[in-house]
């Protein structure tokens, strides 16, 4: 049974860890019994195999990516995950998608959930974005660009939709690199896809009658929420509509949605009415 001065400290190693493991516990001297005893008594709350955290912890999304390390310290955070984490996607994926080595075993299920993709060689090790300590944990996830390529390589995991909509979020949010691109599509063995996709990207997509507009699903592109933030503020949703191949009302929703504020009734009369500066 704990004793008051070892759930102090129980309590007090969870709070400044925010997410403990085992080892953190053996390294502070506490024995797993302790650990057990307190973890029985709702003093803190098993959130993992092995790891464990305050019962009133309010776990942010960032936090997920953190838990998902440290539950698998070899693993790299991809896909949807790393879309979301590099501001590609607006809507956090509701498990965290993680890399792992093709030979290792996928942990067993605990209270996080995590989808697991198995590569290896230059596939699994390159593109690798690092970190630093995050609650004491090493963040290992892949560049926009990389992570552009595995939506690719992965599309009969994701959908094929999601690679051309991650190549597209990167160009609208400035974070494109051909060569940095076709690099990753040579490792990953989808150089065609990609050029197939990148030449649809340059053409000018056909011009939609009002009612196919509204039947476009919004879900069919990635949104950045930051850029579509400044474009609404930048030109009337009517034109930003046509830009973007859907309805007035879809931009309307989407916004909505994200939380984005919209420039209210009269607004574009006003400023027009303004003499320039």
């Amino acid at each position: 049974m704990a004793t008051g001065t070892t759930t102090e400290r129980i309590v007090q190693l969870v709070r400044e860890i925010g997410v403990a493991r085992g080892r953190d516990f053996r390294l502070a001297g506490i024995h797993q019994q302790y650990v057990a005893d307190a973890c029985n008594s709702g003093v803190i709350q098993r959130v993992g195999r092995g790891t464990y955290s305050l019962p009133d912890r309010k776990v942010t999304p960032r936090q997920r990516l953190v838990e998902a390390c440290k539950r698998v310290p070899q693993g790299v955070i991809c896909l949807f995950s790393a879309l979301w984490f590099h501001g590609l996607i607006a809507e956090e994926p509701k498990a965290v998608w993680m890399t792992i080595d093709k030979k290792a075993r996928a942990p067993r299920g605990d209270l996080l959930p995590i989808k697991f993709v198995f590569s290896s060689g230059a596939a699994l090790t390159q593109g690798v974005v690092t970190l630093g300590l995050v609650e004491e944990v090493q963040i290992h996830v892949y560049s926009p660009m990389k992570t552009v390529a595995d939506c690719f390589k992965y599309a009969d995991k994701i959908g094929a939709e999601v690679g051309p909509a991650a190549l597209a979020a990167t160009v609208s949010s400035n974070k494109y690199n051909r060569q940095r691109l076709l690099r990753f599509a040579e490792i990953c063995h989808v150089k065609q896809a990609v050029a197939v996709a990148e030449k649809s990207r340059r053409q000018p997509a056909p011009a939609k009658s009002d009612e196919e507009a509204e039947e476009a699903p919004v879900t069919a592109r990635v949104w950045d929420r930051e850029v579509l933030e400044k474009e609404v503020w930048s030109e009337p949703i009517r034109q930003l509509a046509k830009k973007y191949g859907v309805s007035d009302v879809a931009v309307h929703k989407h916004c909505k949605k994200m939380g984005i504020k919209l420039p209210g009734r009269g607004y574009w009369a006003k400023k027009a009415s303004q003499p320039e500066a």
